[in-house]
């Protein structure tokens, strides 16, 4: 039984709105033109809440002061943070006890994908994170692939350590995006001058990763690091605890789930545009992650309403 809730909010205007409860995320069907839906979960000391918002025009957010930090994309649609306009492929952080008021566009609302969370997400996601400026907004090259993952996270029930784990996933490749920009040495401040240069290493893989996951194997991943890959390998599971053949390999699984729930591609296409050469390994791999096959899952999903 899952122990994440869900809730979804449908808005009639920007004063009139009806929410909902419930422990299915199937919940979440598009039902109107305007409307927010998110799940929340908590486990000390952490805690976190993740959603998409299709806000009615001028819909004003007077956010209070509190401990939990913001992390905002905009996918369409325009508004302002504290005065400050945003729009479409931009995103914006909020640190906690930051006072902040939010206004929708009249004439192009805007549609985000958030999360917020309290405590340490992860020490490199938490240290990058900081770098940002609250009153600045940012740019952002991939608004679809970010829409995808939140509508994933938000579609599908999970068990608590299941969005824990999805959640790490979402925190690095959130990092590959907004950290292009900016030295991840500079982010640490640790005297360790071997460990952050293996975190480096491993943080570069990881965005190598989340581009050509469909193509890229170990052997080459290590080369472009200039490493030898038994090297490679043996650092990769020394900073996150698994080797870089399963992560690679959960990245596959999850971009398949994607195509799964948001494409009328064959199982066989699928498994090749997520880099399976075999079918039935593709299978397998999915079977074992999450319990059933693809064609049960894509059934169950399709029955239950899809997502966006």
């Amino acid at each position: 039984m899952s122990s994440v809730c869900y809730v979804r909010i449908d808005f009639a205007d920007a004063n009139n709105f009806e929410r909902r409860l419930s422990a299915e995320s199937t919940i979440f069907r598009k039902q109107s033109t305007f409307y927010q839906h998110y799940f929340y979960t908590a486990s000390a000391p952490l805690s976190y809440v993740c959603g998409i918002d299709c806000s009615p025009p001028m819909f004003k957010i007077n956010r209070r002061v509190t401990d939990e930090s913001f992390l905002i994309f905009v996918y369409g649609g325009k508004g302002t943070l504290n005065g400050i306009p945003f729009s479409a492929n931009q995103f914006f952080i909020i640190p906690p006890n930051y006072p902040t008021t939010l206004i929708s566009d009249a004439e192009d609302p805007w549609k985000l994908c958030w999360i917020a969370w309290r405590g340490n997400m992860s020490e490199y996601f938490t240290k990058t994170i900081r770098c940002f400026d609250p009153e600045k907004i940012y740019s952002f090259p991939n608004s679809y692939g970010i829409q995808r993952i939140f509508s994933g996270l938000l579609y599908t029930d999970h068990s608590h350590a299941d969005i824990m784990e999805t959640l790490s996933h979402f925190a690095e490749y959130v990092i590959s995006i907004v950290a292009k920009d900016i030295s991840p040495i500079d982010t640490f401040t640790e005297p360790d001058t071997q460990n952050r240069r293996k975190i480096n290493y491993v943080e570069k893989a990881k965005a190598i990763m989340a581009e050509q996951y469909a193509t890229i194997n170990i052997a080459s991943l290590s080369k472009m690091l200039y490493l030898n890959s038994k090297y490679f390998c043996q650092i990769f599971h020394e900073i996150t605890g698994i080797t870089p053949q399963q992560y690679l390999i959960d990245i596959r699984l999850r971009n398949s789930v994607i195509y799964l729930e948001n494409s009328n591609l064959t199982l066989k296409s699928i498994a090749e545009a997520c880099g399976y050469s075999s079918y039935t390994g593709y299978v397998d791999a999915f079977k074992q992650k999450y319990g059933e096959s693809p064609k049960k899952y894509r059934k169950r999903m399709n029955s239950e309403g899809g997502i966006l």
